[in-house]
C-alpha cells in the first residue's frame, strides 16, 4: 500500500515539473520557421535554340525561315495538383508575359506546397465577362485589346518571313464565344521531380515556340500569315499551344 501511494505521489511530481517546465517564462522562443513561396519561371526557346527577338532566323517545321519580332500574351489561373488530382491552391490572377520586357518571367504563389505534381495554367483570356467589359485594361500597359466583340488577343506573334510577300508574319490569336473560343488550359506534369522538394525550389517551365507552328497542325506560313480575327487559322494555332509547354525541373 505504501509503494502504491509513493508512486502516486511520484507520477503527481512528475506531473507538476513537467507543467513547470513547459511554462518557465525563460524558455526562448521557438525558432519560427521560414517560409518558402512556390515560384513559376517560364523560359522561351525555338527547338534546341534561345528564343530572342530580332535575332537569328528559326526554320518551322514546314520549312520557313522566321525571326520573331514580337510576343506577347496572357497566361492567368494557375492551378497547383496533387497526385490525385485534386487541386492543393489556385490563383485567380491575371498577367501578361511580353518578350520584350522580360525573357524569363517568375511568377510567386503560395507558401509551403509540398505536394504537387502538376501545375494548370489557361493561355489567353476564357472569362466572357472579361472579354466583353475589357476588364484588364487597367492592369496591363498593353492590353492587347480588339474590343467587346472579339475581346482580348490571347497572344500576338509577329516576325519577318522570306515565304510571305510582304515578309511581314502577324498572328494575333483570340476569340472568346463559338465556334472560336480560342483560349488552351494547360497542363504541366511535374512527375519526374521529387514532390517534397516543391515548397521550397522554382518550378521551371519552358514554352517552345516552335510547337507553335506544327504540333499537331502544321502551318505554312506562306498561307497563313496575316490572322487579326477569330477564325479557323487561329484554332488551330491555339490548339498548338497545348504542347508547347514542359517542365524543365526545380532551381
Amino acid at each position: 500500500m505504501g509503494m502504491k501511494r509513493n508512486l502516486h505521489l511520484g507520477l503527481i511530481l512528475i506531473g507538476f515539473s513537467t507543467l513547470f517546465t513547459a511554462c518557465n517564462p525563460d524558455d526562448p522562443d521557438p525558432i519560427p520557421q521560414p517560409e518558402y513561396p512556390v515560384k513559376v519561371e517560364l523560359s522561351h526557346v525555338f527547338g534546341a535554340q534561345p528564343l530572342s527577338l530580332n535575332g537569328p532566323f528559326y526554320i518551322t517545321e514546314n520549312g520557313d525561315s522566321f525571326q520573331l519580332t514580337k510576343l506577347i500574351y496572357h497566361i492567368n489561373n494557375f492551378e497547383f495538383l496533387d497526385a490525385s488530382g485534386n487541386v492543393v491552391h489556385k490563383d485567380n490572377r491575371y498577367f501578361m508575359v511580353d518578350l520584350s520586357k522580360e525573357e524569363n518571367p517568375m511568377f510567386e504563389f503560395a507558401n509551403d506546397l509540398t505536394d504537387v505534381h502538376k501545375v494548370r495554367f489557361t493561355i489567353g483570356v476564357a472569362d466572357s465577362a472579361t472579354n466583353y467589359d475589357g476588364t484588364l485594361n487597367s492592369q496591363f500597359t498593353d492590353p492587347m485589346y480588339w474590343g467587346m466583340i472579339s475581346g482580348y488577343i490571347n497572344f500576338k506573334l509577329e516576325g519577318n518571313s522570306p515565304s510571305v510577300s510582304n515578309d511581314a508574319v502577324v498572328l494575333h490569336i483570340g476569340g472568346y464565344t463559338e465556334p472560336f473560343k480560342n483560349s488552351r488550359v494547360i497542363e504541366v506534369d511535374l512527375s519526374t521531380a521529387a514532390s517534397s522538394q516543391l515548397g521550397k525550389n522554382t518550378i521551371g517551365v519552358e514554352l517552345d515556340l516552335s510547337k507553335y507552328f506544327y504540333s499537331p497542325n502544321t502551318i505554312d506560313l506562306a498561307i497563313v500569315n496575316l490572322i487579326h480575327s477569330p477564325s479557323d487559322e487561329a484554332a488551330k494555332i491555339a490548339d498548338n499551344w497545348l504542347d508547347m509547354f514542359s517542365f524543365t525541373g526545380l532551381k
